[in-house]
């Protein structure tokens, strides 16, 4: 009785053991079962396109529409297109209302001189630059854009200039200047000689006839301007005179007073040499 009260508990271990590998075999090979099973089973649509589907999760109304011309020329990028990611490709395109906000790090970078809101599903030019989004041109001078977004560029109005790329606003032009539509710069006004920045009228006895950066002229001898920034010359009057550049007239010698009325001498009297 003693040896059988012995190896009694033995027997019972023995068995709990060959019991408890028998469980483990039954594991593992489920487990494999399972793990075959699942690589069997089509690969994400992510894994197939990650590219396309990057961009079709941007709503990138370009990348949806060229997918679909593939689509529908029988391209072989077709047949990588699973059940979910067709689902998606042929969905409508999203607008900023209806659209769901992507994971920061699916999110993608703007181009240069393109800017975002939060959630946004594409990219705007920002002000001063015209485009779609992905590719950003500077506005050249003489154009202008305020705001952001694909709107064209457009010229400075009359007065108004913008010397340098990337606009958002035109500059007046300074006083005595003036510019056509899309103009880079100013000039100065008939009568004011200079640079646009900086424009002076030219002093009596000088004109000039028309707008620019030209010197002023003298006026030529028989004529006079009697004030500044002076546009023309004006003729002497009958029986009066004046030098190039001159500011006022004179009376012929042999006659005498203002240079707008001059009188002949008297007889009896002279006068040998011109003036008042």
């Amino acid at each position: 009785m003693r040896a059988s009260a012995a190896t009694a508990p033995l027997a019972l271990r023995v068995q709990r053991a060959r019991t408890r590998r028998s469980k483990d075999r039954v594991r593992a090979q489920t487990a494999r079962r399972a793990s075959i099973l699942r690589h069997k089973q089509p690969l994400p649509a992510k894994t197939l396109a990650p590219t396309l589907i990057r961009n079709l999760e941007v709503s990138s109304a370009r990348v949806i529409q060229a997918t679909r011309a593939l689509w529908a020329s029988a391209h072989p990028v077709r047949q990588g297109l699973t059940r979910p990611l067709r689902a998606l490709l042929f969905a409508p395109i999203a607008t900023p209302e209806h659209t769901r906000q992507l994971p920061a790090d699916e999110c993608m970078q703007c181009a240069a001189n393109a800017d975002s809101t939060t959630g946004s599903t594409g990219c705007e030019c920002d002000a001063g630059y015209t485009g779609s989004g992905d590719t950003c041109t500077a506005c050249t001078p003489g154009k202008f854009k305020a705001n952001v977004g694909s709107a064209p560029c457009v010229d400075c109005v009359a007065g108004d200039y913008s010397a340098k790329s990337a606009a958002i606003i035109c500059h007046d032009c300074p006083s005595d200047s003036h510019a056509e539509a899309g103009s880079i710069e100013c000039v100065c006004n008939a009568g004011y000689t200079g640079e646009h920045e900086s424009c002076s009228a030219c002093q009596a006895g000088t004109y000039k006839a028309s707008s620019g950066s030209a010197a002023c002229a003298n006026c030529p001898a028989g004529k006079y301007s009697a004030a500044a920034a002076a546009v023309d010359c004006d003729e002497c009057s009958t029986d009066s005179i004046s030098a190039a550049g001159s500011a006022e007239c004179e009376c012929d010698a042999g006659f005498s007073g203002s240079a707008d009325a001059c009188v002949a001498c008297t007889a009896g009297t002279y006068k040998a040499a011109a003036g008042s």
